[in-house]
């Protein structure tokens, strides 16, 4: 009996090289650099592979693993391979993963510059307790990276890097709900004996609308600039101070005067994002006050003055946390990119005498942190300047709440 076919079975490389990139870039390595010298000796040298010191990144202790050779069991033959590893994973607790974006790095001395490999699409991989080393079987060919023209490798010295963005959710989040509702939305006012008003303002009854409560504000014989010349008309949010504090709620909406006789209505539209320091907008010159007067126009009928509110379109900015559950569902929250400051071990092979094995040296030094946080100050400036259109001398000299004062003048409307 003849015997059956032995099926050859090829083990496919670990990751599809279409689903890696390469680019070049002349900003270092925002994490950790890895300097080799006396390469030659390291690559003729019966050692598989070496690995770096341990740096720290994203709270996470890292290594880098090389094979000069190129890592042969994951089809790394002809190139080196390049990992980045965990260091001391036995440490951490039972069920570990740590999810990550990472970037490996291999410094071009000639053009100054850093070719850059990471997995495409900005692709996150997760390393678990049967996970520890990731990266590139094939980072760069040997013979291009053993091409001193080529500026990899200079008087046999070389300098690899690493870039760690740790993705950790903070179970904080936001929900952004859209209410659209039918023009059957509109509050009526009807403000009698018009012409006998002797305040300088009157505020509508409460009305409720996409969870909050609102009014409108007339100014019937004007605001500010506008006293004696035009009508004045505001919406105002009456539970504003329910805004938690840096929250806004954003609405559109239309006010109206109406027209009683000829339905010729006047109509403006409004938007503004309502917060705890800010809770009324409008129209400072709504309408002239001779056109409010005017008897045959028919605003002013019976000398009562209709005047309206329609909601449009209204966005209501929900602060609220959110947890990340994988066994109740998909992961919700904000993730993190947080680098931390770069770090550098210098690696230096070489020989002490003849018949005597290599001896590895790793030295390490820190380089000034890459990344700041933004200054939340000079943010609101910047925004309230592009906002309004004006110079803000100090957030202390002009706050929301001093701006608040303002918003009723021809400065802002």
């Amino acid at each position: 009996m003849a015997p059956e076919p032995v099926m050859e079975v090829k083990i496919p490389p670990r990751v599809d090289l279409a689903e890696i990139t390469r680019s070049t870039r002349d900003l270092p390595p925002a994490h950790y650099t890895f300097k080799i010298e006396n390469f030659s000796l390291l690559a003729n040298a019966k050692i598989d592979n070496v690995e770096s010191g341990d740096f720290q990144a994203g709270s996470y202790k890292w290594r880098l693993r090389l094979y000069p050779n190129g890592n042969k069991k994951n089809n790394g033959d002809g190139h080196i391979s390049l990992y980045l590893a965990f260091s001391n994973s036995n440490a951490l607790p039972f069920g570990w993963e740590v999810n990550v974006n990472f970037r490996l790095f291999v410094y071009n001395q000639i053009q100054d510059n850093y070719l850059t490999i990471q997995y495409a699409k900005g692709r996150v991989r997760r390393f678990h307790g049967m996970k520890t080393e990731l990266g590139f079987d094939q980072l760069i060919p040997l013979t291009v990276f053993n091409d001193e023209s080529k500026g990899y490798l200079i008087d046999d010295r070389c300098i690899f890097g690493a870039e760690i963005f740790v993705i950790k959710p903070t179970g904080k989040g936001e929900c952004l709900t859209l209410v659209k509702q039918p023009v059957i939305d509109t509050y009526t006012w009807k403000i009698q004996h018009f012409s006998a008003l002797d305040q300088e303002s009157y505020k509508s009854q409460v009305f409720s609308f996409g969870g909050h409560k609102w009014a409108l504000l007339v100014y019937p014989k004007g605001n500010s600039t506008e006293k004696g010349k035009s009508l004045s008309i505001y919406l105002v949010m009456e539970d504003f101070e329910t805004l938690p504090c840096g929250r806004t709620t954003y609405a559109e909406y239309m006010l109206r005067v109406r027209d009683q006789l000829f339905g010729k209505h006047i109509e403006k539209k409004a938007s503004f994002h309502f917060s705890n320091s800010i809770k009324d907008w409008g129209h400072l010159n709504f309408m002239s006050l001779d056109d409010v007067n005017a008897l045959p126009k028919g605003f002013l009928v019976n000398d009562t003055l209709a005047v309206e509110e329609v909601w449009h379109i209204y966005l209501l900015t929900v602060k609220g946390n959110m947890i990340n559950d994988r066994n109740k569902g998909s992961l919700t929250g904000n993730s993190v990119i947080k680098p931390e400051s770069s770090q550098q071990h210098n690696f230096s092979f070489y020989q002490r005498g003849e018949g005597e094995k290599g001896v590895m040296e790793t030295e390490g030094r820190g380089f000034t942190d890459l990344y700041r946080n933004s200054s939340e100050e000079l943010f609101l400036k910047s925004l309230m300047e592009t906002s309004i259109g004006m110079p803000v001398p100090t957030m202390e000299m002009l706050g929301f709440k001093n701006l608040s004062q303002n918003f009723r003048t021809d400065k802002w409307l």
